[in-house]
């Protein structure tokens, strides 16, 4: 059309823009004009980032507070028209904003036509809510709430979370609301409540990454890294319009309110930058995410008033007048719970009379929660029932920190006859106590009844339990789904001591299938769901194991739980458990576990820049793989193989703080030591990378070149997606820059990197690549996982980048320089002064 004109330039596309019109590479989106004066403005000198004084200025003038509101609520509905032609703003901390290529996923590509409908007349209506609570339909008092989730559904808003105590009605709310939505959205429920909120208990995600990517129809390799997963669920959650509903996240939090788990703290972070449709959380604690509107909103939820709070117990036909009744809903707090069990209650038990409540015994409580009225009522349904089955089966919910089978349930429900337990079941349901699921054969209740009635349970119950959920079948599941069985097993098995048998018999050999297979972690990369295991086993996470487990059991699950922290990108969590197995490995002069102990700490303190405690550690490790001696006389390669392996994580730690010459010993010494037990070798694997990194520090690409070919070969044969990626990083850092096969081995590295499911090496290749989109991923990677020793490489690369705006080069010059002071990574400054050359800084 003749009103358009290529006015800007993004990565050799054009933009073509009219008053209200973008098309960048055969996409269009419509922009109001307020949102293509900030689109312009973030253009105008583009790589160069644009803060946020600049823009309010070239769009409206005079940066002032007025200006300021106007530019936070049109920039997240700018990057949603954005994200249909494929870009997003980017917000570089301290330095200002920039446009972004959203990556697009080849795993999306395949499974994007069987999700949603191609007609978007005849959208593909979509519903799983089945793992969400049941809950009673009645709703009172709760008009704005539901009127404000409404709005946050059709005015476009990212993520809503309804916070609030426990039995105050998230719940029953998001569910009332949501029911009038099923017959033309699409909707996926999940909640986190089911499993509790004991103490100290460790919840995974993964049983929900499983099921949501099934149900999203997403194609990825279990074992791909955490990062890869959540990126392709974020991609179609902002391609198609989606209601994500994620119930009771309080057994996944902190007592601040953080997420333990990385994975769903990941996802929640992308889509409330970012998302087509809209996820409602619901918590007793408010998320670490704050209240910012449009884009995300935060509501307390209270406990209803003294009107409302009568007209609901009227629902349960209680006799009164308005005054009693209010009065009667203000004594146990206006609290939803309490008042849906007192209203059960006196319509059973006493006449349907509100006058009568003063006969029910209060509950003297110290804790001062807003739930002691529930806990109140639901003492006194336990004194009603007494000794019958109704008591029995309230106390046997206590042993459940999920929905119980019915079959498990009887185990610790004795001697009742099984006409006698279904007919307690169905009083128990008419009270409003918990909720059951014929067609399942589940029985579910509220939490807080499960959390009242776990402080009676017994160990001979959970041994109980403990058996039953042992001798299911499958016996070596497949699956996370088929595993959980086996999860219940070590819950119940732990809490009745049996803590050597659930490690050895359960997560050892029907688990793991064994050390070296690892079929959790390395097959189904369930990191998050083995972290959760391992804290049965464990006094306080994640650094002092049981005392009932002896040493060197106390000592592998150290390693295992630092093992699978480091893989979910919880590195800082994984340096206390590591340090941990280390000193007792060395205690214990475990010179089998040791050297290996002391490589991790080593690693780990190196990506989290602390290159001093890399030093010495990889200098410790060295030194227990000396003194090892023959580990397996049925495998005399264990002794030299740690001693190579120790070397080179040493090397590479003197290799970051600078000392070139000491580090080039160790890896000769490392090479020497292999070519002693099988000549004609090179270092290979992860030894045979950090060996050639160093080995380009010094300049020598043809010899680089030469190990990478080999090494390739070999581990294609292999299959290691790891070591193919490594080598493929070597190549495409030793051959020519900007040829079509450097970009090819980058791309293949950052491919097979990715798909090994290594978060602490998976910024190497994108720091390689170093594209505008690389570099903002590898800035959310360093913020994620705290991997600060990457910082001075993305500030390294970001000057290049940014080469062509002197200030912005030099701001992200001086940034390197004092990330390399905080950290001790001295490899890179030469690298900072050859980058003031080439720059003419």
């Amino acid at each position: 059309m003749s009103d358009q004109s290529p006015l800007f330039t993004f990565r050799m596309s054009d933009f073509h823009i009219s008053s209200s019109r973008v098309e960048f590479e055969g996409k269009e989106t419509f922009l109001t004009p307020p949102r293509m004066k900030v689109f312009q403005a973030i253009l105008q000198d583009h790589p160069v980032p644009v803060d946020r004084k600049q823009i309010i200025d070239f769009a409206w003038g005079p940066c002032n507070k007025r200006n300021e509101n106007v530019f936070d609520k049109v920039l997240p509905v700018l990057d949603e028209k954005l994200a249909k032609i494929g870009l997003a703003t980017f917000n570089e901390p301290s330095i200002g904003y920039r446009l972004v290529r959203i990556p697009a996923s080849t795993k999306m590509q395949d499974s994007k036509s069987d999700f949603g409908s191609k007609n978007a007349n005849t959208p593909n209506i979509r519903v799983f809510v089945s793992a969400l609570p049941i809950v009673d339909p009645m709703l009172v008092g709760r008009e704005e709430d539901v009127a404000l989730i409404e709005r946050a559904w059709v005015e476009g808003a990212n993520f809503l979370q309804i916070y609030g105590a426990g039995g105050c009605g998230k719940t029953a709310l998001v569910d009332k609301w949501f029911r009038s939505h099923v017959d033309n959205e699409i909707i996926f429920g999940w909640s986190f409540a089911s499993q509790g909120n004991l103490l100290n208990r460790q919840i995974s995600s993964d049983l929900f990454l499983a099921e949501i990517m099934s149900w999203l129809r997403i194609r990825i390799a279990p074992s791909e890294s955490v990062f890869a997963k959540i990126q392709v669920i974020a991609d179609s959650l902002r391609k198609h319009k989606v209601l994500l509903i994620l119930d009771g996240l309080e057994p996944m939090q902190e007592d601040d309110g953080r997420l333990r788990d990385s994975a769903l703290r990941l996802l929640l972070r992308e889509l409330i930058v970012s998302n087509k449709g809209l996820v409602v959380c619901t918590s007793r604690l408010p998320l670490e995410f704050p209240h910012d509107p449009p884009r995300s909103l935060s509501r307390e939820l209270l406990n209803l008033d003294p009107p409302s709070g009568a007209r609901y117990l009227r629902h349960f036909n209680i006799d009164g007048i308005e005054d009693e009744l209010q009065k009667a809903s203000a004594e146990y707090g206006n609290h939803p719970l309490a008042l849906t069990l007192l209203g059960t209650f006196i319509a059973d038990y006493l006449d349907h009379k509100i006058t009568r409540r003063f006969e029910i015994r209060r509950l003297l409580s110290e804790k001062g929660q807003s739930y002691d009225h529930a806990r109140r009522m639901i003492s006194a349904y336990e004194r009603m029932f007494a000794v019958g089955p109704e008591a029995k089966i309230l106390r046997g919910l206590g042993y459940f920190d999920r929905p119980a089978d019915l079959d498990a349930l009887m185990l610790v429900v004795a001697n009742e006859a099984a006409e006698s337990f279904r007919q307690a079941l169905i009083r128990l349901k008419a009270a409003r106590l918990l909720v059951s699921n014929q067609s399942t054969n589940v029985v579910d209740c509220h939490p807080l009844v499960r959390e009242h009635f776990s402080e009676s349970t017994t160990k001979e119950g959970h041994n109980a339990l403990y058996k039953y959920f042992a001798s299911r079948e499958p016996y070596l599941p497949s699956s996370i789904t088929e595993m959980t069985p086996l999860l219940q097993a070590i819950y119940h098995g732990c809490r009745s001591g049996e803590y050597h048998d659930c490690l050895n018999n359960i997560y050892r050999l029907r688990i793991l299938r064994s050390d070296q297979d690892a079929y959790l972690n390395k097959v189904l990369g369930a990191h998050a769901t083995s972290i959760a295991l391992l804290s049965n086993f464990f006094e306080s996470p994640w650094t002092k194991p049981v005392s009932d487990l002896e040493p060197s059991a106390q000592l592998k699950v150290l390693g295992d739980v630092g093992f699978s922290l480091r893989a979910l990108g919880r590195v800082k969590d994984a340096l206390a458990p590591s340090q941990a197995a280390a000193n007792a490995a060395k205690n214990l002069e475990d010179w089998g576990n040791a050297p290996s102990a002391f490589g991790n700490v080593s690693e780990i303190n190196l990506v989290l820049g602390k290159l001093s405690e890399a030093v010495s550690a990889g200098r410790q490790a060295v030194d227990a793989a000396d003194r090892g001696g023959i580990i397996d006389v049925a495998n005399p390669i264990g002794d030299w193989y740690f001693r190579v392996r120790c070397r080179a994580t040493f090397g590479d730690a003197l290799h970051n703080t600078g000392d070139f010459q000491a580090a080039y010993a160790q890896f000769k010494d490392a090479e020497e030591i292999q070519r002693h037990h099988q000549p004609d070798t090179l270092l290979l694997s992860v030894s045979g990378y950090l060996y050639c990194d160093l080995l380009l520090t010094l300049g020598s690409r043809t010899e680089v070149v030469r190990r990478a070919t080999k090494g390739l070969s070999l581990a294609e044969d292999q299959r290691r997606p790891l070591d193919m990626g490594l080598y493929h990083l070597l190549l495409g850092r030793a051959l020519p820059r900007r040829s079509k096969k450097t970009q090819e081995h980058l791309d293949k590295a950052t491919d097979l990197i990715q798909q090994a499911g290594t978060i602490h090496r998976l910024p190497l290749p994108l720091l390689a690549r170093a594209t505008d989109s690389d570099l903002t991923e590898v800035l959310k990677i360093i913020e994620y996982s705290g991997m600060t020793v990457y910082l001075a490489d993305y500030h390294i690369n970001a000057a290049w980048l940014f080469r062509s705006n002197r200030r912005q080069a030099l701001m992200h010059l001086r940034s390197a320089e004092k990330a390399i002071e905080d950290t001790g990574y001295l490899r890179r400054v030469r690298d900072v002064k050859r980058m003031h050359q080439r720059l003419h800084l």
